[in-house]
């Protein structure tokens, strides 16, 4: 695929180019500087990475029907009706290579009010923690430091060992979650969580969920319907 220029800079001893790849939404950057310039200019990278990934969320926007959400470049694979809400198995417009399934919730009124994206299951604590760290610190970025963050494991747990991660988080003995509950919404977004999520013994995903202003509104609008049908 082609790529976009962002920047390029040629002063004395610094010399960058930013680069955007149009299939991964990645970040590619040549330097060729040192000190405070060089850490400076890194931070812009980050920024521009935060922005592309998780404005809207995925360029997506709160409150849109799915009609409005497909017109804008949202593809919808299935989809699944529960009273009055719509759960989709989407392709937004932006993803990340760090998470390979998305998720669109969206309400009869209210239109698109949670989204739910999961990275690749793996098995290793390390990489676990490293897609886990990545995302935070591109979330910190974008939303500022976490309301609240969990990193714990029970002191009387038989998981406790290098090893058993991943058992440790299914049979409910660690959790391993960041939240973020926002004063002020940003693009639409009030509370998001970024959360690993054991499916069994052997695999863990990393999960991150975004909240829409109108999701109290949305769930209200759902309990009605739901009570309507029976």
């Amino acid at each position: 695929m082609y790529s976009m220029i962002f920047m390029a800079v040629e002063r004395d001893n610094l010399s960058a180019a930013f680069f955007c790849n149009a299939e991964d939404k990645a970040i590619h950057v040549i330097l060729k500087i040192g000190g405070y310039m060089k850490k400076v200019l890194l931070l812009i990278v980050l920024f521009i990475v935060s922005s592309l990934l998780f404005a809207g969320p995925f360029g997506m926007n709160f409150g849109d029907s799915i009609e409005e959400a497909e017109a804008k470049g949202t593809i919808i694979l299935d989809t699944n009706r529960d009273a009055s809400i719509v759960a989709c198995n989407i392709t937004p417009p932006n993803i990340t290579s760090r998470l390979t399934i998305y998720l669109g919730y969206f309400e009869d009124t209210y239109g698109l009010y949670m989204m739910r994206a999961y990275s690749d299951f793996f098995t290793n604590e390390s990489v676990i923690r490293n897609t886990y760290n990545a995302l935070r610190q591109q979330l910190i970025v974008a939303y500022g430091n976490p309301y609240f963050e969990i990193d714990h494991i029970d002191s009387d747990s038989i998981w406790d060992e290098p090893n058993y991660f991943v058992e440790s988080l299914y049979y409910g003995d660690r959790e391993l979650s960041s939240y973020w509950l926002l004063a002020e919404p940003i693009n639409g977004v009030s509370m998001l969580i970024l959360h690993v999520d054991s499916v069994s013994p052997v695999f863990a995903t990393v999960e991150l969920e975004y909240s829409g202003e109108n999701y109290d509104n949305a769930q209200e609008s759902y309990t009605t319907s739901a009570a309507a049908i029976l």
